[in-house]
């Protein structure tokens, strides 16, 4: 009786060793109801390069110093306002982006002015970084909401593109006509352009015509933008 029960023992434990050794039977119970695979091993990959830095990044547009378009006067930014100014200008935006196609990020740069009126006008600076110094090469008044205002500006594999209100609207040309507004605050269209940097100039490549406004009218700048995609 003695040996029977000592070979029992035995038998014993060498079930519970063969269970335990089991792969199948090592999962957690969810793993073997479930059927599901266990978590993979953290992704031994190097995480892709920080991005690298841009010297136009560094300017600071709210305390600088523009020209007036079309003139040769200057006006100065203090903190992102003009002071000491009856109808001041205010820097709304900073985009930035390759718009030359040489890989190197230029700044656009969009300015508002507060008027007494119901006109919301637009203005737009494009810098690029020579000689360790912020140049201008291209400037132009975007027009105001109700004609020709500009919805949105941004830089799309090495090439610029403009948004603005009303149909059949390019910088300095085309003209809305009334029946693309619904009052000075809401246009129903938008034009969508694309420039391409040549011979030192941005000349206009392509336009689409007649886009449908959805929502309300109103510069979008790239913070609300991001939000939206």
């Amino acid at each position: 009786m003695r040996k029977l029960f000592l070979l029992s023992i035995g038998l014993m434990v060498s079930s519970l060793a063969e269970i335990a050794c089991s792969p199948a039977r090592n999962q957690s119970p969810f793993l073997a109801q479930s059927g599901a695979s266990p978590l993979p091993a953290p992704s031994s990959e190097p995480s892709p390069p920080p991005t690298r830095h841009s010297p136009i990044r560094s300017v600071d547009f709210e305390n600088f110093t523009y020209h007036e378009i079309d003139s040769r006067q200057t006006f100065t930014l203090v903190n992102g306002r003009q002071p000491t100014e009856n109808d001041p200008r205010s820097l709304v935006d900073i985009v930035y982006g390759d718009v030359t196609g040489d890989g190197n990020e230029e700044a656009m740069v969009v300015h508002s002015q507060s008027t007494r009126g119901t006109a919301i006008p637009f203005y737009v600076y494009i810098f690029t970084i020579e000689d360790n110094r912020a140049r201008p090469i291209w400037s132009f008044y975007a027009g105001e909401r109700g004609d020709g205002g500009l919805r949105q500006i941004s830089a799309v594999n090495g090439e610029l593109l403009i948004e603005l209100y009303g149909r059949d609207r390019v910088v300095n040309g085309g003209t809305s006509v009334e029946e693309d507004n619904v009052g000075v605050c809401c246009p129903r269209f938008y034009t969508r352009s694309r420039y391409e940097w040549r011979n030192r100039r941005f000349r206009l490549k392509e336009k689409e015509e007649a886009l449908p406004v959805q929502g309300g009218a109103g510069y979008l700048t790239e913070a609300q933008r991001s939000l939206q995609d």
